[in-house]
């Protein structure tokens, strides 16, 4: 059996994450009050990482998908988010 390439396997379990997003984006009833609720919380966790002193490149990572669900708010939900 071969072993687990960590970074892909993380990279699936991400994607696999932003597609969830997407689902609960188009079936949610209020999307304009869950992108206003996502950006409080993006924001808090980004605050709490910087208290935390993790890495440049967990933060890039953290901003990276932050930017990918906002893009997919934007194109699911339309032009006036993001």
């Amino acid at each position: 059996m071969k072993p687990t390439n960590k970074l892909e396997h993380l990279g699936g379990q991400v994607n696999a994450l932003l597609g969830f997003t997407a689902a609960l984006i188009q079936s949610h009833p209020e999307p304009d009050k869950l992108f206003a609720v996502f950006q409080r919380s993006a924001e808090l966790q980004e605050t709490l990482a910087l208290n935390a002193s993790v890495s440049e490149d967990f933060l890039k990572g953290q901003r990276d998908t932050k930017a990918g669900i906002e893009k997919i708010f934007k194109a699911i939900a339309g032009p006036k988010r993001a």
